[in-house]
């Protein structure tokens, strides 16, 4: 008897494949600043060197994300629908994108209408969108239940590309790459292509004539 291996190679340009896990996470960062992270925050210590420790908890999930800034805007809102389960939608907003907030979460709560009909609805109770700082690199990246999406300073309303489709695209991420957990190097039709294709049929739903 013979066996064989199917021996996976690393290519730094893709991104991340991995097993469902439960993640406890504590994270330590100076006092006031806004933290996100993926999964839910258990609760908040207040520590005497004037730093503040956040404990998230995430169940069913392939990564864990999180990041911390003294210049984000925190803001919330609730996705509501009919045939879906509700979601709380955080918001974490530069300041110089303020106006910008409802423009960001209405593309979150589109993505997480169409994308829930279509495919299964959206199975965790909350989801972050990070507003991530001018040139940073960071921008348009999809983690569980929390994505960075891209946003420039003007962003007149008939431009779609920012945040409109980027946040659509990254909010899609949790369903492709995320609840199928496909890996992108080997199956990348599975992550950026329906992805993609996906974004822009809510694209043209979005912006059907009433």
């Amino acid at each position: 008897m013979c066996s064989s291996s199917n021996t996976h190679s690393f290519d730094d340009a893709t991104e991340f494949y991995a097993d469902f896990g439960v993640y406890d996470v504590e994270m330590t960062v100076p006092g006031g600043y806004k933290l996100g992270a993926t999964g839910r925050e258990m609760r908040r210590v207040d520590n005497p060197d004037g730093t503040t420790t956040h404990t998230y908890h995430a169940d069913d999930v392939a990564d864990f994300g999180w990041t911390t800034s003294p210049s984000f805007i925190e803001e919330r809102r609730a996705f509501n629908h009919p045939k879906l389960p509700s979601v709380e939608m955080r918001l974490l907003l530069r300041p110089e994108h303020r106006g910008q907030e409802t423009r960001q979460f209405a593309a979150t709560a589109s993505a997480l209408e169409y994308f829930g009909l279509w495919f299964g609805a959206y199975p965790y109770g909350n989801i972050t969108i990070v507003d991530p700082a001018y040139q940073s690199d960071s921008d348009g990246m999809e983690y569980p239940m929390l994505f960075t999406g891209r946003a420039n300073w003007l962003s007149p309303a008939n431009v779609s590309t920012t945040p409109d489709s980027t946040i659509i695209h990254e909010t899609g991420h949790q369903w492709w790459y995320g609840v199928v957990a496909s890996n992108e190097f080997e199956h990348g039709w599975m992550d950026e292509g329906i992805t993609t294709w996906a974004t822009a049929r809510v694209m043209e739903e979005t912006r059907r004539p009433n």
